[in-house]
């Protein structure tokens, strides 16, 4: 190989150098250091309940990320494979439906779109390969009726004067609206009846 080269130089070659072009600094950011570096631009660019929203995805990721033991690998190693699995771990985790399913999929989109942006990944896994979840049909919940409704607000407002304002503090809604509450929040010590009251 040298006499090859050797030979080359004699008959006049010059050996030319190939060019690179610059590239940005790698910061080797962890999944964890990344989210929050793209956390600190996204609070800057976010209306304050958008960010909010999607800090609380990240709140919610954190401990999954770190349940698979990806919270210390590098952000550039993470695909779409990977992103994948941790929506299906947080999914199986806090028992999401469909449409949090898509909505924190989003979010990471975003998320993955900021670290591109500051060149901190070359490419956006949380973009290819994801699809979106159909919606579920929506959950049917079993609402006081209105006769209900009374006997609940005769009978609390004997043993707590109060109890309209609990519920206004508690749900956010009056006491004529609160028949839009779910039974399964309403439990008393003993079956409330007329012949009870």
């Amino acid at each position: 190989m040298a006499s090859v080269v050797d030979d080359r130089l004699k008959r006049g070659w010059i050996p030319v150098k190939k060019k690179t072009l610059p590239q940005p600094e790698d910061n080797n950011y962890s999944i964890i250091e990344a989210f929050d570096h793209a956390f600190k631009i996204l609070e800057t660019k976010l209306t304050k309940v958008t960010y909010y929203e999607y800090y609380l995805v990240y709140r919610l990721l954190k401990p999954v990320l770190k349940e698979l033991d990806w919270h210390d690998h590098d952000i550039k190693a993470f695909e779409s494979y990977h992103i994948k699995l941790l929506l299906d771990a947080a999914v199986s985790k806090y028992d999401w439906p469909n449409l949090r399913y898509n909505k924190v999929s989003n979010v990471l989109r975003s998320i993955f779109t900021v670290l591109k942006k500051e060149f901190i990944v070359k490419i956006n896994p949380a973009r290819g390969g994801l699809e979106y979840l159909e919606n579920e049909e929506p959950r049917e919940i079993d609402l006081i009726t209105d006769e209900e409704q009374k006997l609940i607000i005769e009978h609390y407002n004997k043993i707590c004067p109060n109890f309209n304002v609990f519920l206004n503090y508690l749900f956010g809604v009056a006491a004529p609206h609160s028949k839009s509450i779910d039974k399964k929040f309403i439990t008393a010590p003993y079956p409330i009846s007329k012949s009870s009251m």
